[in-house]
């Protein structure tokens, strides 16, 4: 097994004694050290790509802070963690323009070796857990971009704007995704004029159902109308007003221009056994013209032979329930040969699971249905299952039940469909994924709360439940739960640890952790306001909260909820400063600022939780 190589650290100080001191403690723990004494020669040794830099504030050519605004300037070095060392306590207007120029964390000198290695790997681990965060949006990325379908997001109503549109777009547009969310009214703009009213007209049941399947033709980059099947779902705030409107569509104008020819078939069809059925009466009523009828039916016959035995779709005709009469198409997707399929029971080939399905489709045209249409699995002759999609009419010949109908392998499409689903749950399975490990990273950075994001999570999702907020708004919670606490990425590893009670300066800095991950996940395309939940977690409904004193309904209901499952869970559990208080204590005190600090429905729905109905917090 090869030998894992250890992590590389660059010190950089002015002093010999000061780098000797580091150095020793980094070389024992088995990490790999190199030594700069000024700016000049840090900026050159970076360029060997240490996982980590431990950098002076005071350098003799140029100081501390400049040395790391320019390190994180380099697209090279912009990923390396940046850990000042001072030889004094950090004052607050020091730390702010460390962290205006970047540095990832402060320690003042002389260090304890405990301190200095729990800080390095600490850092470290953060470095290994962020390259994995960026891996996995990359395959999202990927897989976002060899979906077959383009998933989109769009506002709900006026010209319904785009907001995402994934990058398979161009690939079925010629547009790019940036075309789509630049410009407002850019896809109805783009709808063929004699579909847009209807499609407008028709996305009005979205709003009534929650969700809307249709067809229009919508204009590709060079000019060409493609037909685009649309299946989309309406999202709503936990107010129940409309919020976004998700979906994916793909390019159906294969599939449409084929059904054309099918109609046209069928119409040439029925029209051609009407002529058939008008030469046979002429024929009866007019023996003088016998000569000439039995001509006029002979021909008619040979060009609806000709039609049907070239038609792209099976065509066939059957007598109580076996075929009389099969195309060759029909013929060749059932692998028969030629008049093979006369006297077979299409009931033989059904399989038997989708029998009762053929036999209400066949007892509806006995009671009078004008036609039938269905789909059923069918076994071909050589074993193989596949799927036909069926349109019959029952006519009565000469006094005999005779059922003309049409059948198409839609075996293709059903997989297709299938592929689709497949698609989706997979880029499901990939932003949880993200998720999960973004909240492992923050879990990383303060072991002694490690679990917090996840339990607040499930808090928050029974909360959700009992409010009675649907599947998808609970699902926001869970994932705005996991998230909630990720701006504590910004604050150093030794203030979430301190056993302590922290210093006003460090409590300021630990109350702008809300705001830190507010600019984390501002930039995410959720369907839910998880960067709002990580601003507003900690404000209250009097205004008493941080960090931006809001008040009321001017917080969000999701905020609300995490705000409340992040209090019973950070009172019941243990913290560095103190044992955990117990579920009562934490039950008290929602009770105490119910309607005041809590919104009172929210709260209600806690109280009822834990006391009423038995609800523990996840282990």
């Amino acid at each position: 097994m090869t030998k894992e190589k250890p992590a590389r650290i660059l010190c950089v100080d002015d002093t010999e004694a000061g780098r000797y001191a580091v150095a020793q403690v980094l070389r024992q723990a088995g990490f790999e050290v190199i030594e700069a004494a000024s700016g000049a020669e840090a900026l050159r040794l970076a360029a060997q790509n240490p996982d980590l830099i431990l950098l002076d504030v005071n350098l003799p050519d140029i100081d501390g802070f400049e040395v790391c605004k320019r390190l994180k300037a380099a697209p090279a070095s912009a990923a390396i963690p940046v850990v000042h060392l001072s030889a004094t306590y950090v004052r607050g207007d020091e730390m702010a323009r460390g962290l205006e120029g970047g540095a990832d964390g402060y320690l003042t000198q002389p260090l304890e070796p405990p301190v200095l290695l729990a800080t390095v790997r600490a850092f470290l681990r953060l470095r290994a857990v962020e390259a994995g965060l960026r891996e996995a949006k990359e395959r999202l990325d990927l897989l976002l971009t060899l979906s077959p379908a383009v998933i989109y997001a769009a506002q709900p109503g006026g010209d319904y704007a785009a907001t995402y549109v994934s990058p398979s777009v161009s690939a079925q547009t010629g547009f790019s995704a940036g075309e789509f969310i630049s410009n407002r009214g850019f896809w109805a703009e783009h709808i063929h004029p004699e579909d847009r009213a209807r499609v407008f007209a028709e996305l009005e049941a979205l709003f009534r159902r929650g969700w809307h399947v249709h067809e229009y033709r919508f204009r590709h980059r060079n000019g060409s109308w493609r037909w685009m099947h649309d299946e989309c779902r309406l999202l709503r705030d936990a107010r129940g007003a409309p919020r976004e409107i998700f979906g994916f569509w793909t390019d159906i104008t294969e599939r449409r221009q084929a059904e054309e020819r099918a109609r046209a078939a069928q119409a040439e069809t029925q029209r051609l056994l009407d002529l058939s059925e008008r030469s046979r009466l002429a024929l009866l009523s007019a023996a003088e013209d016998q000569q000439l009828a039995t001509r006029a039916l002979r021909d008619s016959e040979q060009r609806f032979r000709g039609l049907v035995e070239q038609s792209l779709t099976g065509i066939y005709i059957s007598q109580d329930g076996a075929f009389v009469y099969a195309n060759p198409r029909l013929e060749e997707v059932l692998g028969y040969g030629p008049g093979e399929l006369v006297g077979v029971r299409l009931d033989d080939l059904v399989i038997a699971e989708d029998l009762p399905l053929m036999q209400a489709q066949r007892e509806a045209l006995r009671a009078g249905a004008a036609t039938s249409t269905h789909e059923v699995r069918v076994r071909r002759r050589d074993g193989g299952v596949i799927e036909l999609g069926m349109q019959g009419r029952l006519l009565e010949v000469d006094g005999v039940k005779t059922t003309i109908g049409m059948a198409q392998d839609i075996t293709e499409k059903k997989r297709a469909e299938e592929e689709i689903q497949r698609h989706v749950a997979r880029l499901q399975a990939a932003f949880m994924g993200t998720v999960d490990v973004t909240m492992r990273m923050s879990e990383m950075r303060d072991p002694y709360t490690a679990g917090h994001e996840r339990r607040v999570a499930e808090i928050a999702a029974a909360i959700g439940a009992e409010l009675g907020l649907d599947a998808q708004a609970i699902e926001g919670l869970r994932v705005a739960g996991q998230l909630h606490d990720v701006g504590k990425i910004a604050i150093p590893a030794e203030i979430l640890s301190k056993p302590g009670r922290l210093s006003p300066l460090e409590y300021r800095l630990i109350q702008g952790h809300p705001e830190a991950g507010r600019a984390v996940l501002q930039n995410l395309e959720l369907p839910w306001p998880v960067a709002e939940v990580a601003l507003q977690h900690h404000e209250r409904m009097d205004g008493s909260g941080y960090p931006q004193g809001v008040k009321g309904e001017a917080i969000p209901l999701e905020a609300r909820i995490v705000a409340v499952a992040d209090v019973i869970e950070a009172m019941a559990s243990h913290r560095p400063y103190r044992p955990g208080l117990g579920i009562d204590k934490a039950l008290a005190e929602i009770e105490r600022g119910r309607g005041t600090a809590y919104d009172a429905a929210v709260a209600d729905a806690c109280l009822k939780l834990f006391r009423q109905k038995g609800y523990a917090i996840p282990v």
